[in-house]
């Protein structure tokens, strides 16, 4: 007793594996602000899954052309997809590169019953910062919890960057700072600014730097 349905191909009939790939013909982008919705038109119709990723890594996988994401104020993602008629296909073993503009900044809590909270501070240069050298970026509040992981603000690239963690206990009272780093940002140029216009007289369409 055969326990799942084969396909029946005709005489000259492509199998699946022989079909071109399916490919996205246009993408349109609608933003409201912190939300931006990416809508894809396919190659062909049918059922298509579709594998998220941003900044290199895999996010979702979708059985529609479309994904919203959260952006912060000033910040700037690459999203990528890949699109396949495979349901079973490992959209995470196929991570393309990613530059990332922000890095993640993790620690674990002091052993201080005091704490109150940590400082979170920046540097830049391949050397060990000088006191002087630190900047302070905000605040974290203690919790309780036993780790503690955020975003950095956006980082410009070719740059090398420290980042310190100072526990404050209750009184205002600095601690040792924890010194993560240095870590090699490369990060990805800015989009270009650029002016789109349209002769009428000879159809064309001009893309200049605005």
């Amino acid at each position: 007793m055969v326990s799942q349905m084969l396909a029946a191909w005709q005489p000259g009939e492509l199998y699946d594996e022989q079909r071109p790939a399916p490919r996205i013909l246009a993408q349109r982008r609608t933003q409201t602000r912190p939300l931006v919705t990416v809508r894809l038109t396919p190659s062909e119709t049918g059922t298509l899954y579709y594998h998220w990723y941003r900044d290199g890594q895999w996010v979702t996988r979708t059985c529609v052309p479309e994904l919203t994401q959260y952006l912060d104020g000033g910040a700037q993602v690459e999203l990528a997809v890949c699109v396949t008629r495979y349901r079973d296909w490992d959209g995470r073993a196929h991570e393309p590169p990613g530059y990332p503009r922000q890095r993640p900044v993790q620690w674990l809590r002091t052993l201080a019953s005091d704490v109150a909270g940590y400082l979170i501070q920046s540097a830049t240069g391949q050397g060990a910062p000088a006191e002087e050298d630190w900047n302070t970026l905000g605040r974290v509040r203690d919790d309780g919890s036993w780790f503690y992981l955020l975003d950095s603000p956006v980082l410009s690239g070719q740059s090398w960057y420290w980042f310190g963690i100072v526990p404050v206990d209750k009184a205002g009272n600095s601690g040792t700072r924890l010194e993560l780093g240095p870590y090699w940002q490369v990060g990805r140029p800015t989009m270009p600014d650029v002016a789109v216009s349209f002769d009428d007289e000879t159809q064309k369409i001009t893309v200049s730097e605005a």
